[in-house]
């Protein structure tokens, strides 16, 4: 197995961001004791629960819910920033879009989606490509989360009155997915989910709406923290795989737990693990959110009641 040295970044504190898989964060439920990463959770800028990807060992997990770990998770470490894994080849955006959306009404720092894809098994959508499949889904996500804002509900009672329904917009989306819209639930502008996405894809261009890249780390590549358009990246590397030279990369680090907190340590040993802005949006360095429904069509034209 071969090893990386980091690049080091002067003074620039790294963005740290750990990765879970189910059996790991069932384990944090049952009190965390015993679980060597417990005490680092708060630490790290976000921690990603996992999807078991193809190469992975099969088991009753393979299939956990990885929105349904953060719902539980959420209310017993408040202050931890969870970023949920999903495959836009076997969920449909809207139902996605509507479980993360519930857990981010959970959270007062943000939520996440990490996307990654294979070939598409969804109707509809089986001839798209798996770049093309993500591509398309960032993009119907984004406008769901704003087809209905928090700051539309007025729950005026003496009125009668329960939501402008002028602040409601329909998405009309015609991709790969076809989405009308909106949201069956309010989702706050200033706590839109963070998209994130792994652009190891064959398609170049199927990164395009991500706000977040995540790469996977080689022996040979020159990392750069940023893509060049600006967007923050992350550098998907196993931690077992780090050296001493631990210098400062923006990184995601999975593998196993044990090795995952020896890399904190020595990342915390230099002072790379300060306090922070709790929000996960600033954690990331992630830019504000894209508005994608400008010229969107009211959903209800007469009042909701």
């Amino acid at each position: 197995m071969s090893a990386f040295d980091e690049a080091g970044n002067g003074a620039r504190r790294p963005v740290t961001v750990i990765s879970l898989l189910p059996e790991s964060a069932l384990a944090l439920l049952s009190s965390g004791a015993g679980v060597s990463i417990d005490g680092w959770l708060e630490r790290v800028d976000a921690v990603v629960l996992a999807r078991p990807r193809p190469s992975e060992p099969s088991g009753a997990l393979r299939g956990a819910d990885t929105t349904l770990l953060a719902a539980a998770l959420i209310p017993r470490r408040p202050s931890v920033r969870w970023i949920v894994g999903a495959d836009l080849a076997r969920e449909y955006p809207y139902n996605l879009a509507r479980r993360v959306a519930s857990i981010a009404a959970l959270s007062s720092v943000g939520v996440g989606v990490l996307l990654e894809s294979t070939p598409s098994v969804i109707p509809g959508a089986e001839a798209a490509t798996a770049a093309e499949v993500v591509a398309d889904g960032v993009v119907v996500l984004q406008k769901l989360w704003q087809s209905w804002p928090t700051d539309s509900v007025i729950a005026d009672k003496a009125a009668r009155r329960f939501v402008d329904s002028s602040q409601l917009r329909r998405i009309d989306h015609e991709g790969v997915f076809r989405v009308a819209g909106p949201l069956q639930l309010p989702v706050d502008p200033s706590r839109q989910p963070l998209v994130l996405q792994r652009d190891d894809l064959d398609d170049p261009a199927a990164d395009a709406s991500a706000e977040v890249l995540v790469t996977r780390l080689r022996p040979s590549s020159s990392p750069s923290s940023s893509s060049g358009d600006g967007r923050p990246r992350l550098f998907e590397v196993d931690a077992a795989e780090l050296t001493e030279v631990d210098g400062g990369l923006d990184v995601l680090l999975t593998g196993d737990p044990e090795d995952i907190v020896d890399v904190l340590r020595r990342r915390a040993e230099r002072g790379q693990l300060p306090p922070a802005p709790r929000d996960l949006r600033r954690r990331l360095r992630a830019r504000p959110p894209v508005a994608r429904l400008l010229s969107a069509a009211v959903a209800f034209p007469t009042e909701i009641w």
